[in-house]
């Protein structure tokens, strides 16, 4: 066990070093459920705003508590502007956040729940969407652990594959050979690492 892994990473490790001698094991299954009552609330509030045509979704976080953790906002623009003709983008996040989406809000098929709905209402939105793209934050790690494939972008700030989600199914980007990586600073003025992705 890695002293920097994740819980699930070690969970997975384990059930790795379990199978090679034959054990059975099971799959992992998602490790957060929402209610009925939350799934509901989110199916509705997708069918209010015609999000189920049969389009794919992209869930999309471009928070993150430290300002050093945010992917520029022009980046994730680039990207959105990509896949919005063809799937339907949803920002997900805080009431914070709305603010920081408002440059997207003008790009087709973007809709912006952030601030909208509670923890357990995101978890749910991520469970009924494709995939997810998301700066290293809370949201992310909802994400996988609703067993939705995820793109986390990760800066150099802290040591690689502190907080990754689980290999399985889910992609990191982050920069290498940043001559800061690893500052562990809480005030950051350049992000060259999060610019560098």
């Amino acid at each position: 066990f890695h002293p920097v892994a994740s819980p699930r990473q070690g969970h997975e490790k384990l059930l790795a070093h379990l199978r090679q001698p034959g054990f059975k094991t099971n799959q992992l299954t998602p490790i957060l459920n929402p209610s009925n009552a939350d799934k509901e609330f989110v199916q509705h509030l997708l069918h209010e705003n015609g999000l189920n045509d049969g389009k794919k979704k992209l869930c999309v976080v471009i928070g993150a508590k430290r300002p050093q953790n945010r992917w520029p906002i022009g980046y994730f623009k680039v990207v959105i502007e990509h896949f919005a003709p063809s799937v339907h983008i949803l920002l997900i996040g805080s009431q914070e956040d709305r603010l920081l989406a408002e440059p997207l809000l003008g790009i087709q098929h973007v809709h912006n729940f952030c601030g909208l709905l509670t923890p357990m209402q995101s978890a749910a939105m991520f469970g009924m969407s494709d995939l997810t793209l998301s700066n290293d934050t809370g949201p992310m790690h909802m994400s996988y652990a609703v067993s939705t494939p995820t793109i986390a972008i990760f800066s150099a700030r802290d040591l690689p594959g502190k907080w990754y989600p689980p290999v399985e199914n889910n992609l990191v980007l982050r920069a290498k050979g940043i001559a800061c990586e690893a500052c562990m600073s809480e005030v950051c003025h350049n992000n060259i690492c999060m610019q560098a992705i």
